[in-house]
């Protein structure tokens, strides 16, 4: 039965009515949960964009220069008591400010990578200009910088902000 788990996440397991294909069935009657979505390892190498991660050093001095047209800052988080989770959007340039309630399932993380999906959203029409997206969270940053993900919505963000025309 791990087989065939492994070969349906994958999305190589063929559907047919007999034999040793009766263990996919098998499968779904004990263990319902493996009918639900999963995600899957994907590769995404050809990037238009950059990632930097300053060192706290840099915002405690004010080291930091945004010489960019479009400067955004994202945020995702959680809230204690609720336990209800948001990611919201500032476009100092565009004075944009949004925020989204996403309930009590999604993690920091998802929100946090949320966040920058939503920003991408709402400037996919800037042509040639310099971007700059300001988020506190080095996870997201990092998700969004290497080229294998496991996550769907890293995979949606990644080609969303491919999209732009830079």
């Amino acid at each position: 039965m791990t087989a065939c788990f492994h070969l349906r996440v994958n999305k190589q397991w063929k559907r047919i009515p007999c034999g040793h294909a009766r263990i996919n069935t098998e499968l779904e009657e004990i263990v319902p949960e493996t009918c639900s979505r999963s995600d899957n390892i994907i590769y995404v190498f050809d990037k238009n964009y950059e990632v930097s991660i300053l060192d706290r050093s840099d915002w405690i001095a004010n080291n930091v220069v945004l010489n960019d047209e479009v400067v955004c800052f994202t945020d995702g988080s959680r809230h204690g008591h609720t336990g209800r989770t948001g990611a919201s959007v500032f476009i100092e340039s565009h004075n944009i400010k949004q925020v989204v309630p996403l309930g009590h399932y999604a993690t920091v993380f998802q929100a946090e990578v949320y966040a920058i999906r939503i920003y991408v959203l709402y400037l996919c029409d800037e042509v040639n200009a310099s971007i700059a997206i300001c988020s506190g969270s080095q996870a997201a940053l990092k998700a969004l910088a290497v080229a294998k993900t496991t996550s769907q919505l890293v995979l949606e963000t990644m080609k969303a902000l491919r999209s732009f025309n830079i």
